[in-house]
């Protein structure tokens, strides 16, 4: 496994997939491909080595996150320091709350929802472990 999903074999497979007519999606934490039935043995075993890197990738195309993330680059081109990012900038930090969109937690913690938690990681250039998809679903949280 690769200390970033953005480096692992897992790119070329979910672009394979892709090309291929497929579409992936994530229903909690369970990777979902379809058409199902159209799916050859070989890379039904391909996306079980690969399941936690494409679960992450997936994440990284989720249209949320990419708003997030371009909202974070032009931020950080304009001077902004890492720490202060956010996707509506001056929001205060209110338990429960993720204090760079405002949107709700899970749990009365201060933090970051998983989608601005992975577009900020994006935006900075930091790895993007394959298992940091596991620790967004069981946290929901990155604080």
């Amino acid at each position: 496994m690769t200390p970033d999903v953005l480096n692992s074999p897992a790119v070329a497979l979910l672009c394979q997939l892709e090309a291929d007519g497929f579409a992936l999606a994530i229903d909690r934490d369970r990777l979902l491909v379809k058409p199902l039935d159209r799916l050859p043995p070989e890379l039904r075993t391909q996306l079980a080595a690969y399941r936690h890197e494409l679960v992450t990738l997936v994440r990284i195309c989720d249209d949320d996150v990419i708003e997030r993330r371009n909202a974070f680059a032009r931020q950080l081109g304009a001077g902004v320091s890492i720490g202060a990012l956010g996707l509506r900038p001056g929001l205060p930090y209110n338990s429960g709350c993720c204090f760079s969109c405002g949107d709700g937690l899970p749990r009365p913690v201060f933090g970051r929802c998983w989608k601005c938690a992975l577009a900020w990681r994006l935006a900075a250039g930091i790895a993007i472990p394959p298992m940091l998809a596991e620790v967004y679903d069981a946290q929901r949280v990155v604080a």
